[in-house]
């Protein structure tokens, strides 16, 4: 049986891995966790291979004020008044205006979890807190909500010390391989991408 050609994207950042993802075993209901401005939301929809293959695009962020540790992490983003968090959620809701399959979720994600029955998803890709807790907890919450076959995956899987030895805002890597066990996800070390498929 000859084989088909699949349209794929050249990987330039990693929305790139993500829609890449979708095309090549043809993904049609997609969750991101974690959506801040939309940048990925609006990169993956706006890719008319992968627009034609969604039929559910979920977007998913509380886009509410830092809290507890998550102030101490993201200084920066500890800045950021309720008022921008707000501005930033209607952008990506202006999306829905283009997109039929987009629907935008404001949640926090565990609660937005307890909302879909297991299976459900074919691919969900989590960008939320990337403290070690809440990694595992994001994991163990929506892994049962992605069908045998489908695509559990995530981002910033990278060092837990930055180049200076000083300890980073990011612990995805040693949650990540704490809970599947280290080498046990495929990883994309230039985008920082891990992904790991359910059923394996």
């Amino acid at each position: 049986m000859p084989q088909v050609e699949v349209e794929r994207v050249k990987v330039e950042k990693d929305e790139d891995v993500i829609i890449n993802l979708i095309l090549e075993n043809g993904f049609r209901t997609v969750a991101e966790i974690g959506v801040w401005e939309g940048w990925m939301t609006g990169r993956v929809l706006n890719t008319p291979a992968a627009n034609k293959i969604i039929k559910n695009y979920w977007a998913i962020d509380k886009w509410g004020i830092l809290e507890g540790d998550e102030r101490t992490a993201w200084r920066d983003w500890a800045k950021i008044t309720q008022e921008h968090w707000d501005e930033k959620y209607e952008k990506v809701c202006m999306l829905m205006r283009y997109f039929q399959s987009l629907h935008v979720l404001r949640r926090d994600s565990l609660q937005a979890a307890k909302l879909f029955w297991p299976g459900f998803f074919d691919l969900v890709y989590i960008d939320a807190c990337h403290w070690y807790k809440e990694v595992q907890d994001d994991i163990d919450a929506w892994l049962p909500l992605v069908r045998k076959g489908g695509i559990l995956a995530g981002h910033d899987y990278g060092p837990v010390r930055d180049g200076t030895g000083r300890r980073s805002r990011c612990e995805v890597k040693p949650a990540v391989d704490d809970y599947f066990g280290e080498g046990n996800v495929t990883v994309v070390p230039e985008h920082m991408v891990w992904y790991k498929r359910v059923g394996d």
